[in-house]
């Protein structure tokens, strides 16, 4: 059976349990630590998580990113498909880019005059490969539309909530990030081409932490809540681009391979311990590509447990907003 996600207590998918040895831990500590005090990012970015989950996340793809060759293909394979369909070439840009592992950056930079990366956080891993391309610039946002509403604010009912508004963009990044208003294209001109890149299941994740600690909502009131952050989103996303490519995650699937002799045809069995609804029961249609993403194998998660995400990718995804959402 699939469950929606837990609303209280939330983790960005760079969280989880790691068993290292004492001396790894402590470089793999230290390391996160420098990382989270070097990395320019808008003081928002800071108080609401948004830098924590990303480093979470680097470090997380350092221990299992050999592990996720296949998704970075299936990733990649389906931008650039998406990219070549679309007729335009002038403006493209990425929302949550993150580390750039599902972005084919040289790809897109060659292919479109300028490239717009968006997130809360770029790393320096990001930084730097965006800057070997001069037509590729960074733009800060927080991506939910709500999560700055929410911080610090006190919800005792529904109509407490605030609407999740898409952002506005902010200018390519030359100083001190800050968040300052932009139309995210010319009045009547929207981007070329627009990826989500498998950000949609995160949207509600910070959100959803702010209001867990000042809310006195019902489970109901705060699943709803989630779910129309992730319909905002999808309905924001034709008005961005011409053309747009998503990439979402729809199921998380947690296992566990037996200790004991459990064995069929001579291999360990895992059994299915838990299976999330990454989209908080929005339901999209099919998929034009699914893949399993190998998120975080044993023993990240603990010594036989393992996760893994149900992907699904559009080469067009405009039409979501319309149809094939309740």
């Amino acid at each position: 059976m699939t469950v929606a996600r837990p609303l209280s207590g939330m983790e960005g998918e760079g969280a989880g349990a790691v068993t290292l040895p004492a001396g790894d831990l402590g470089r793999l500590m230290l390391h996160e630590a420098l990382t989270w005090l070097v990395t320019p990012c808008p003081a928002w970015a800071r108080r609401l998580g948004y830098l924590n989950a990303a480093v979470a996340f680097e470090a997380r793809a350092r221990r299992c990113g050999t592990h996720w060759a296949e998704h970075r293909a299936a990733c990649h394979d389906l931008i650039e498909t998406a990219a070549a369909r679309c007729t335009g070439r002038r403006r493209a840009v990425v929302l949550g880019s993150g580390l750039l592992v599902e972005v084919p950056l040289a790809a897109l930079a060659q292919r479109f005059e300028s490239v717009m990366l968006v997130d809360a956080v770029h790393l320096a891993p990001a930084r730097r490969l965006a800057a070997a391309y001069p037509n590729v610039t960074l733009a800060y946002a927080e991506l939910s539309g709500c999560a700055l509403a929410l911080a610090g604010r006190t919800v005792a009912g529904r109509g407490d909530l605030p609407t999740p508004v898409p952002p506005a963009l902010v200018p390519p990044v030359t100083g001190p990030p800050a968040l300052v208003p932009l139309e995210p294209a010319p009045p009547g001109e929207p981007f070329d081409f627009a990826v989500s890149a498998n950000v949609l299941s995160q949207l509600p994740l910070q959100p959803l932490d702010a209001l867990h600690k000042g809310s006195a909502l019902d489970d109901d009131a705060v699943l709803e809540f989630a779910r129309a952050i992730i319909r905002a989103h999808l309905a924001w996303l034709p008005r961005l681009a011409r053309s747009v490519c998503l990439i979402t995650d729809t199921v998380e699937v947690t296992t566990e391979t037996a200790a004991g002799p459990r064995r069929t045809g001579g291999l360990d069995r895992p059994e299915v311990i838990e299976q999330v609804d990454a989209l908080y029961g929005v339901r999209l249609p099919p998929g034009d590509r699914q893949w399993v993403w190998r998120l975080a194998p044993a023993p990240e998660l603990g010594a036989r447990v393992s996760q893994q995400n149900l992907m699904h990718g559009w080469f067009e995804a405009g039409h979501l907003a319309d149809g094939g959402l309740r």
